[in-house]
């Protein structure tokens, strides 16, 4: 990755995070003339009422909460009690502020407001577990109507108690100003979960593409933008408006899935499969407890274990802030600072949501909601590294193609020189095979024999040795060759191989003493196999020296076979073949050039003896030259 693409990565998460955060301060930071002097009433029972929090004794029992309310995951119920200060008269001579109460995701909510003669508290139920068809104001969170007969100051009491985490933010706004805000939530909404939306379809294409990662990736950002939905209130209003049942367990199961689906996107992300053990340790309990825990939110056991989950949570980011530092330095791993720019972004996020989900930093709108606008800037690393993922796929396939291409035209000019090859050698054997002919009749004619005609005839024949190799070869090269299988045996084989030869005295025959040795085998082929080996034998060996010729059976890979070897001493060091290079075709060893061959025999002999299922080496460790084939019998 070029800098200048780096440089736009990071300018683009700050500029996501950044407006993000922008969007929270500006929730945060409408002007709140009507609220003011929050404290809170624990009530560990749930056995207090309003009439008995709402005495003037009791009023020291409230402790003062000036930063907002956040108990943590607890079943204990919160009494709140806060001052609203009456706004100007309105348009209609009226005094009315929209109390508006976040997260969307609070179970039972009661809010209790001074009856206009002073005598007692009107009660209003909100929460999730009420259908949200019945609100009297149909926003995404909580909103209380409360009007002022005059212009004095109103105590108003809320009861809560939620099996989501026990944190509140409350804003007093005036029907203009709540009007307002509303509007330009919405439309923020809107271009959040439109770059969401917009970032999903790009995955779908190269997630069904066959790609893991991708995959994993496209998991985690459905489960993202389900958990955003969810706690944002956008999945009860627009999706479950009159099932209150699962507009509450919605939240929590979104909650649970997006800590197993990034543990799980991480994992392969990070190849945690080849890291530290404590490290795999983390990610491996963690996806098990986030798979474990998803029936929680319906058997009643959530706040409990959505503790355990948060922390496992941030345990996976640390070690995975950790593995991808480890990665960016070793340079094995491409991408791995992309992967470390979402993970800061995520600690971030996830920080700030985590301590104030459990209570330990107050409930306000921007400590809630960080972790739903860092995602933005985790998502936009992550989407970012595809990006150029994909690109360097792409022009590693590109490469790769003009590889194959220039790949293909060199098999397409050894063809043609193979072609041009194989027709020039059958020209040649077809067209020396007259005048060879023509020789052997010519000296055939010779009446008195002698040393001159005996050179000439062995001339001929090894010319037209060579000439029958060079046609084998160019034969098997091109798959010509057929295998055509039926019982023989191998001694009267090599009986007539020796024979024909009028060097075959030289040739030592050792088998067991038994039955002949049988198999099924193309005899052409295995005759021709033994000429090869027996001609080399004899033409490199010392004049006179024998050549031994061993068969036995044997079995090779649980089948049964016939090995034959084929040993012949030489006259100087020279003579042995490079092991390497023996069964190279047309090689030769440099002493060996002083006597006529094709270099084809060895070459021959392997790729005959693969036809017939067996194989062909060379014993190189020896004193003298050895060669070993097996035949499958």
């Amino acid at each position: 990755m070029d800098t200048y693409a780096l440089r736009r990565c990071i300018w683009a998460i700050i500029f996501i995070v950044g407006a993000n955060f922008g969007v929270s301060a500006y929730a945060n930071d409408v002007k709140e003339t009507g609220f003011g002097d929050l404290s809170v009433l624990v009530d560990p029972q749930g056995r207090e009422t309003i009439e008995t929090v709402s005495q003037p004794a009791r009023a020291h029992d409230f402790k003062p909460a000036p930063y907002g309310f956040s108990a943590g995951y607890t079943r204990k119920v919160h009494w709140l009690r806060f001052k609203l200060f009456a706004p100007p008269l309105d348009a209609d001579g009226g005094r009315r502020l929209y109390v508006e109460f976040y997260p969307p995701y609070l179970d039972d909510l009661q809010v209790f407001t001074p009856r206009p003669d002073g005598h007692g508290f009107d009660r209003q139920v909100h929460g999730d577990l009420q259908a949200f068809s019945g609100r009297s104001v149909h926003h995404r969170a909580f909103v209380q109507k409360v009007d002022f007969p005059d212009d004095r100051p109103l105590i108003v009491y809320a009861r809560l108690q939620t099996t989501s985490s026990s944190v509140v933010s409350i804003k007093a706004l005036t029907p203009s100003q709540f009007l307002g805000h509303a509007t330009t939530e919405y439309a923020l909404l809107g271009l959040f979960f439109g770059l969401l939306l917009v970032g999903l379809l790009a995955n779908i294409k190269y997630a069904f593409g066959g790609d893991p990662l991708q995959r994993a990736f496209l998991i985690h950002l459905t489960a993202a933008m389900y958990m955003l939905l969810g706690v944002n209130g956008l999945l009860t209003e627009y999706l479950f408006p009159d099932s209150p049942l699962w507009a509450d367990r919605s939240t929590s199961i979104g909650a649970i899935l997006i800590v197993a689906s990034a543990t799980y996107f991480y994992g392969k992300i990070l190849d945690m499969k080849q890291a530290a053990l404590w490290m795999r340790a983390i990610y491996r309990v963690v996806l098990w407890l986030g798979i474990l825990f998803l029936p929680a939110p319906f058997l009643g056991v959530y706040p409990e274990t959505q503790r355990i989950l948060i922390l496992g949570a941030v345990l996976v980011v640390l070690a995975g802030m950790w593995r991808a530092i480890q990665l960016y330095r070793q340079r094995t791993t491409w991408g791995s600072l992309h992967i470390l720019l979402a993970l800061a972004c995520s600690l971030l996020g996830a920080s700030a949501t985590t301590l104030t989900l459990l209570g330990v930093l107050p409930g306000q709108f921007w400590l809630i909601n960080s972790y739903t606008l860092s995602i933005l800037g985790t998502l936009a690393a992550l989407q970012a590294y595809f990006i150029l993922r994909g690109r360097l796929s792409e022009a590693r396939l590109a490469e790769a193609r003009m590889e194959a291409g220039r790949s293909a035209a060199v098999l397409e000019t050894e063809r043609a020189s193979k072609e041009a090859q194989s027709r020039f050698l059958a020209m040649l054997t077809h067209e020396l095979k007259t005048p060879l002919s023509a020789l052997r009749l010519c000296l055939g004619q010779i009446a008195k024999p002698g040393s001159l005609r005996k050179h000439a005839e062995n001339a001929v024949e090894q010319i037209d040795s060579i000439i029958d190799r060079c046609d084998l070869a160019c034969r098997f090269d091109d798959g010509r060759l057929e295998v055509a299988k039926e019982p023989c045996c191998l001694h009267d084989l090599v009986a007539g191989l020796i024979v024909k030869r009028a060097d075959g005295g030289r040739i030592v025959l050792d088998v067991p003493q038994g039955p002949p040795v049988r198999l099924v085998t193309d005899p052409v082929l295995l005759k021709t196999i033994l000429d090869n080996l027996t001609d080399n034998a004899l033409k490199y060996s010392p004049a006179q020296a024998f050549i031994n010729l061993s068969a036995s059976p044997h079995e090779k890979d649980g089948r049964d076979g016939v090995r034959i070897c084929v040993e012949n001493p030489v006259s100087s060091p020279a003579m042995r073949p490079d092991p390497a290079r023996v069964f190279t075709k047309y090689y030769r060893a440099p002493e060996a050039k002083r006597s006529t061959g094709s270099g084809l025999g060895l070459y021959i002999v392997r790729g005959l003896s693969t036809m017939l299922g067996g194989e062909t080496r060379y014993v190189p460790d020896q004193p003298n030259v050895v060669f070993e084939i097996w035949i499958p019998t």
